[in-house]
């Protein structure tokens, strides 16, 4: 039985047609270029009609928090237009088919547990750096999603002065989402921060640039803080980075090396936080969409 699996990023729609086992049958790609609730039914029926037909149905990974067991969006990150809205069911409207729906970095942690670095871990946290700060809480080999579907949204937590006036600057997503390390560089090198981008900054940073090092530095330091702060909270086994910055390989040796020092500087009596790349990547939200799919909509795997 296949299934087509859908990722909606905030420039991008990923989309897959996969087995039961998550093997990809084909993968591409497509603009975001939805403006209205309108355009997602129209871009959700096109490509079923390309290439869903004879698939099992319509696996979501979608920004938001979502009831991933009724389809429900209560909020939908940068597609406003589908607040408070029974995507689930516009969609089984409109082309008659089974549907699921997932946030996406709760999307990801399925991914992990199911074939991932969670599958023989009972409690972790994953973390999923790009524009904000994606986040889930796996306990007891489940992804944890709280009263309100909310739990894990590490992008709102504050880390600013609670004197000064609140700025999304000043958020975990404002420090520790990849702006928080474009953004100073670009400025300390004096150049538009609309022109950088990640290769290029660890390209600087191979090449022992002193001055982005020492930006960066600060940026590790404050991811630093976030990381053992969830783990004083929660005591997972292990937090997973995921993202496009975990795929470099220099990434996460910086960021370990990093937390040794913090650690150590600040003589916690507490386990330091053991930190790990996901296993999945680009993939790793359609991959979890399957997963929620065969959960939601079947009943669990076979």
């Amino acid at each position: 039985m296949n299934y087509l699996a859908i990722d909606i990023g905030g420039t991008e729609i990923k989309f897959a047609v996969m087995d039961e086992k998550a093997d990809f049958i084909l993968k591409d790609r497509i603009p975001n270029m939805m403006r209205s609730v309108n355009d997602f039914l129209d871009m959700v029926e096109s490509l079923w009609k390309q290439y869903g037909e004879n698939t099992r149905g319509i696996a979501f990974s979608m920004p938001g928090r979502i009831d991933n067991v009724t389809g429900y969006m209560y909020t939908s990150g940068n597609l406003g237009f589908l607040d408070d809205t029974d995507a689930a069911g516009l969609v089984r409207s409109r082309i008659s088919v089974d549907v699921s729906i997932e946030n996406d970095a709760k999307a990801a942690a399925w991914a992990e547990i199911w074939k991932g670095e969670l599958r023989d871990i009972d409690d972790a946290v994953v973390v999923v750096i790009g524009t904000g700060i994606g986040g889930a809480i796996v306990k007891d080999g489940m992804v944890h999603r709280g009263k309100s579907h909310s739990a894990g949204e590490f992008s709102f937590i504050y880390a600013g002065d609670p004197d000064v006036p609140y700025s999304g600057r000043d958020t975990f997503a404002g420090r520790c989402g990849i702006g928080g390390f474009l953004n100073p560089i670009a400025k300390a090198k004096g150049i538009p921060s609309y022109g950088l981008d990640g290769f290029k900054v660890f390209e600087w940073l191979e090449q022992r640039d002193e001055l982005v090092l020492k930006v960066f530095d600060g940026y590790l330091r404050e991811l630093c803080r976030q990381l053992e702060n969830l783990q004083f909270i929660y005591d997972p086994e292990i937090i997973l980075i995921g993202g496009g910055i975990s795929r470099q390989p220099a990434f996460l040796e910086m960021l370990r090396a990093s937390m040794d020092r913090y650690h150590a500087d600040h003589m916690s009596p507490m386990a330091k936080p053991k930190l790990c790349s996901c296993r999945f990547y680009n993939d790793a939200n359609l991959v979890g969409a399957v997963y929620n799919f065969k959960q939601v909509v079947e009943g669990g795997l076979e």
